[in-house]
């Protein structure tokens, strides 16, 4: 299932009743996509766009193009990956890029033994993390893969990835690659270390389309 999101821009705070809501039908009548929209000034705001294909998205985008004779401008906000301006015949488009929010891991132990590590991942891998502020996620945590557990505690080898916290929680949300990381000097890791993660870390990226 694809399931991708437009949110509104916090600038617009509207209530309900301001608001129009669209709702995309498949051949068989069936629902998958919808949007949540106020025209104003020759402006077309869209608070909220979901669609679970690629036909909803195509449908519901071809509904805010049928209002190209009374709007000027379509204003909203999208998550950073979303490739909007490829879709367009007419990519120029302004884009704004901001902080949104801010993740942390309160538990590296526990994080790494529930983390979706994908089915290439085997073996064992031993991962030595740095936190300024959390003692209790300073350590050497070994991830073993095939009993999906991860222990804690010194070993005998040397650590395979050398990483802060601030860092880990970049590469396993997949914000940057572990390429990128090692680049910069975040990540102390053999190159075949470094590809290991790229292969094993899900290439998704989680995304809140509102505050909470």
């Amino acid at each position: 299932m694809i399931r991708n999101q437009l949110a509104w821009d916090e600038h617009f705070k509207w209530e309900k009743d301001e608001l129009t809501c669209c709702v995309y039908y498949n051949e068989v009548n069936v629902p998958t996509g919808y949007m949540y929209y106020k025209v104003e000034n020759e402006t077309f705001y869209v608070k909220e766009m979901i669609y679970n294909n690629e036909e909803a998205r195509r449908g519901i985008w071809n509904f805010i193009g049928a209002h190209f004779s009374m709007v000027y401008h379509v204003k909203g906000k999208i998550f950073e990956n979303e490739p909007l301006s490829f879709f367009l015949e007419d990519g120029e488009i302004e884009e704004k890029i901001a902080p949104y929010y801010m993740a942390r891991i309160v538990d590296v132990k526990g994080f790494l033994a529930s983390f979706p590590f994908t089915k290439n991942a085997n073996s064992s891998l031993i991962i030595q993390v740095s936190d300024p502020i959390l003692e209790w996620n300073n350590g050497t945590f070994t991830i073993n893969f095939n009993e999906q557990s991860v222990e804690e505690g010194v070993t005998e080898k040397e650590p395979d990835v050398v990483i802060d916290v601030q860092t880990l929680v970049t590469l396993l949300l997949h914000y940057k690659d572990a390429s990128d990381l090692k680049k910069i000097g975040r990540i102390q890791a053999s190159d075949e270390v470094v590809s290991y993660l790229e292969s094993i870390i899900p290439s998704n990226q989680p995304w809140f389309s509102d505050y909470f």
